[in-house]
């Protein structure tokens, strides 16, 4: 199933979408006072970073990218640098190689926001994870350490310059649905790799973490909404299952497909449950 995951992980406004304290010469994202004996970044290494932050053509952001991190390998700034080429690769449908960037970018600074929140959303997708049952356990666990730290980080954020209090804890509350919806995945992920079938545990945990991406929002991500009916199916919720394929694909028509044919599956087995002489 195809999943528009730039237009998921993205936020409005700005050359980049994803909103984060901009880094200067004594800080960066996550993280507290540059050490003194930490060099900082001088005023033709910065000039550098701001021209790739406002760079649009992806392209040419890759290859100033790429020539920032020969300039400059010792740079503090590395780990914002690779997160925007994993941004750049993640915008020109490249998952893997954002996934490679962004991983680069957490190993530079383990506090990128942004880097973690890519990985941690990719990593678990069926497209990406492999399919050898090992590495599949070892992707997904740490994708699940990649999400979970991000949760950590996204308690401590604080507002951006001129943000109101309203926009404020809509951005933080979609970044936490965001990582709610990762971890939602990678328990479902989980489940499947069950000896005797379907891991009810991990189904559990699964439907915890969806439930926590789509409640309490009109609008949530149509993504998790049909996700949580496939754990619902898998636990043999019927009633939920429905409520929520039929959501997902009123949400958004293009998992119409993809939501029908459960539908149909879960509406007879709904009739064949039906006592005898029942309406």
């Amino acid at each position: 199933m195809a999943v528009l995951l730039w237009a998921a992980l993205s936020s409005a406004g700005g050359a980049r979408p994803f909103q984060q304290a901009k880094p200067d010469a004594q800080k960066t994202t996550g993280q507290a006072e540059t050490p003194p004996q930490t060099p900082k970044p001088s005023a033709e290494e910065m000039k550098d970073f701001q021209a790739i932050e406002n760079e649009l053509d992806q392209d040419r952001s890759i290859q100033m990218t790429e020539d920032f991190q020969k300039k400059y390998p010792q740079s503090t700034l590395l780990g914002w640098v690779l997160f925007f080429e994993g941004q750049d690769y993640l915008r020109k449908n490249q998952g893997d190689k954002a996934v490679e960037y962004c991983v680069k970018s957490v190993k530079a600074d383990a506090n990128n926001l942004g880097s973690l929140m890519i990985v941690a959303s990719l990593m678990p997708q069926p497209a990406y994870i492999s399919k050898n049952e090992m590495e599949k356990a070892k992707q997904l666990t740490e994708g699940e350490g990649y999400a979970t730290h991000a949760l950590e980080i996204i308690e401590q954020i604080q507002k951006q310059p001129n943000e109101a209090d309203d926009a404020f804890k809509a951005r933080k509350d979609d970044y936490q649905r965001k990582m709610h919806g990762s971890l939602g995945l990678i328990h479902l992920e989980r489940a499947t790799m069950g000896l005797g079938g379907m891991d009810p545990q991990e189904l559990a945990k699964s439907e915890k973490e969806y439930k926590a991406a789509v409640d309490g929002i009109d609008k949530p991500n149509p993504e998790y909404v049909f996700r949580l009916g496939e754990v619902y199916m898998h636990e043999k919720k019927v009633d939920e299952a429905i409520d929520a394929f039929t959501k997902a694909e009123t949400l958004e028509p293009a998992y119409k497909p993809y939501a029908d044919p459960d539908l149909e599956q879960l509406k007879k087995l709904k009739g064949a449950a039906k006592p005898a002489g029942s309406p």
